[in-house]
């Protein structure tokens, strides 16, 4: 059986195309758990409207807590011997589920597969994607083990292979739910961005043997609206709980002084955050004056003062990051507002 795990909140725009993308799956031997993430729309009765005629919906609903949250409630009633994790911007092939169950061998504990990035609009985009996708060859299926991609993402993030296997998102995979509660592996709370790496980091620290198949299965929308792209004055609170978490993970499973470099390159990444999504974002309601206080707060203190200076994580970040950390560095408070504006401008 397959599980497949819906979070949504306030999504009633979103859900329309998921669920149909959901209850077009052929595989019979299916539940698909939506939950309600303390929503105030209308998203749990249209989710309910489809379980009256789909017994494979199950609905369940939480006071708002956050997407970790809802996610491991799901995963607490899944019945599945297979957990798949979808958003409501998501949309899966309709055949995905059917190759999971033919495919899931006893001996995998991990699947991973291709997805696809998408900007247009979810409505249509799913017309292009409910095709039949035939049997999956053995020379489509490469086997991994866990360990191999904890190295891939922590010793050289960013590669086009690890955007390509997905490895920091939860999306893109299916997990033996029998693995992931010996391994008591959850998703971390009041963790709003990069609750799936640090997840993933738990999953890939236990060492499953993982198939990956170089199939499109998924698809994700990628929403300007969305946590991850939007405005958030709380991100610097968020990214304190992120960096914390990361280094209890890696300090558990032994391996911080080997991967010390990724934490280094995250808490720098971090810092970026802050500016795109706080300091210099055009939602911003700070003053010049109060966006320099907060600049200079946060580039003058350790720990961004002390990684500043060093060049050996600059090999992982694109042109325009390393281009905002020479003015963080040189302290260009007004240059970095100019590159932020023109970044936001493009989008």
């Amino acid at each position: 059986m397959i599980t497949i795990i819906v979070p949504y909140y306030n999504a009633i725009s979103l859900l329309p195309v998921c669920l149909k993308s959901l209850s077009l799956q052929t595989e019979k031997n299916l539940e698909m758990i939506m939950v309600n993430d303390g929503s105030n729309d209308n998203g749990e009765e249209l989710c309910r409207q489809y379980l009256k005629k789909d017994s494979r919906f199950v609905c369940l609903s939480q006071a708002h807590s956050g997407v970790s949250a809802a996610r491991n409630l799901g995963m607490k009633y899944a019945k599945g011997d297979w957990i798949i994790f979808v958003d409501a911007d998501d949309l899966l092939n309709p055949y995905i589920a059917q190759i999971i169950e033919e495919n899931g061998k006893d001996a995998y504990e991990l699947i991973l597969w291709d997805s696809e990035i998408f900007t247009e609009s979810p409505v249509n985009k799913f017309s292009q994607i409910n095709v039949p996708l035939g049997t999956i060859s053995e020379r489509e299926i490469e086997i991994i083990s866990g360990l191999q991609l904890l190295e891939r993402v922590c010793s050289a993030p960013n590669t086009a292979l690890n955007q390509q296997l997905n490895l920091y998102s939860s999306w893109g995979k299916a997990y033996r739910a029998a693995f992931l509660r010996e391994k008591g592996c959850t998703f971390p709370h009041k963790i709003a961005i990069g609750e799936d790496l640090l997840f993933n980091l738990l999953v890939y620290g236990a060492n499953p043997k993982t198939a990956y198949i170089s199939r499109v299965l998924s698809y994700y929308w990628k929403n300007p609206n969305s946590v991850t792209h939007s405005y958030n004055p709380d991100i610097l609170r968020i990214n304190d709980r992120f960096h914390s978490q990361l280094i209890r993970i890696l300090e558990s499973l032994n391996l911080r002084n080997r991967y010390q470099k990724y934490i280094d390159y995250s808490v720098v990444n971090g810092m970026l955050a802050d500016f795109e999504f706080y300091i210099f974002n055009p939602s911003s309601k700070m003053s010049m004056r109060e966006q320099r206080n907060q600049f200079l707060m946060l580039v003058k203190n350790s720990p961004y003062a002390d990684l500043m200076q060093g060049k050996s994580i600059s090999e992982w970040f694109s042109p325009k990051k390393k281009i905002a950390i020479f003015l963080a560095k040189h302290r260009c408070c007004f240059l970095l507002k100019l590159l932020y504006a023109f970044y936001f401008m493009r989008k």
